[in-house]
């Protein structure tokens, strides 16, 4: 089982070299943050807690990549024809399924992405819970039930073809925000399905940077006052 263990520290640094670009994401159950480890032309966000969606609306204003589908993960994704996006995304997720569920989650991520699925969980079962429907999470918000851990995930409820980052102390603070007596540790499963567009591939790099930079450009230039542009311009070409 092909398993790196890392101290908290070295963590990001180690994502970044695995997660592989992507023009098409699919992101499961983001809550109100649309992952960040990739900038591609279109992030499907599938939520299933309408207020989420309306927050995220508010965060990325008229950004024209993003599509919001208010449905659950298994409504949605079974819409979806097989190998239709290059990468899943199902970040703090499948510990808010039944383990059954959270299972076919993962079967159905293989079958939609053409490139690489990843999923960020707790190491184990982590202790959170909702059960209070007065409750409000940690965004002061009414969706408590889709916040409840129901399942733990360790490597071993993966198959074969899954490589992990782990960090045995990550988690620092709980549901709301108090201090864990100890760090709780956390798990980045990686599927890897196509082998040449990760970042260590060049050309690819060079055009995902080229198209990010076109793309804040238009969106430069369509926000910004004329005179405030102009300005800018003139700046980079000196």
């Amino acid at each position: 089982m092909n398993v790196t263990w890392l101290e908290r520290e070295a963590v990001p640094d180690a994502i970044a070299e695995r997660v592989q670009l992507a023009d098409v994401v699919l992101d499961v159950g983001p809550g109100i943050r649309p992952q960040k480890h990739v900038f591609p032309l279109i992030h499907i966000c599938v939520e299933p807690f309408a207020p989420y969606i309306e927050r995220m609306r508010e965060s990325v204003g008229d950004d024209p990549r993003f599509v919001f589908l208010n449905s659950t993960w298994q409504d949605a994704l079974a819409k979806l024809p097989d190998k239709s996006v290059d990468s899943v995304f199902a970040l703090d997720v499948i510990e808010h399924l039944e383990k059954d569920d959270g299972l076919e989650l993962l079967r159905q991520a293989r079958r939609l992405a053409r490139r690489q699925v990843m999923i960020f969980t707790p190491l184990g079962y982590m202790p959170q819970d909702y059960g209070d429907t007065d409750k409000k999470d940690r965004w002061g918000m009414e969706g408590g039930y889709w916040q409840t851990h129901r399942s733990g995930w360790e490597p071993g409820d993966f198959d074969d073809d899954w490589s992990f980052v782990a960090c045995k102390r990550y988690h620092e603070v709980d549901e709301n925000d108090q201090p864990l007596d100890e760090p709780a540790g956390a798990l980045w499963a990686f599927l890897d399905l196509a082998q040449d567009g990760g970042t260590g591939d060049a050309a690819l790099g060079a055009q995902y940077r080229r198209l990010r930079g076109m793309y804040y450009k238009r969106r430069a230039r369509r926000l910004l006052p004329r005179w405030m542009y102009g300005g800018l311009q003139r700046l980079k070409n000196r």
